[in-house]
């Protein structure tokens, strides 16, 4: 479940399939997979994050690489991220600030 103003954003491949990125109702970073031929896939939790948490997503160019930004600690960016388009894990916390 989402509230209100929740934060959605998506990493599209070039083939059309999509990787949208969403903080739930309870603060989980979630992706949903859509694959061109298949559909779309359950959604998946990947990690918990603070409460209003924005989240960015962008596609490496090139690659199967995904990036996704959100907070998991007040004051802190977190790099979460795939580089084969299926197995997310986190890659770097806490992101340098200055």
């Amino acid at each position: 479940m989402y509230d209100p103003c929740a934060y959605i954003t998506v990493a599209t491949y070039p083939d059309i399939n999509h990787r949208v990125f969403t903080i739930d109702r309870n603060n989980k970073l979630c992706v949903t997979e859509y694959v061109t031929g298949s559909g779309w896939a359950q959604t998946k939790e990947l990690t918990d994050t603070i409460a209003f948490s924005p989240a960015a997503a962008t596609l490496v160019a090139g690659s199967n690489r995904i990036r996704i930004y959100t907070q998991i600690a007040p004051g802190q960016i977190a790099e979460w991220g795939t580089d084969d388009g299926k197995n997310y894990s986190l890659m770097k916390n806490p992101l340098p600030t200055n």
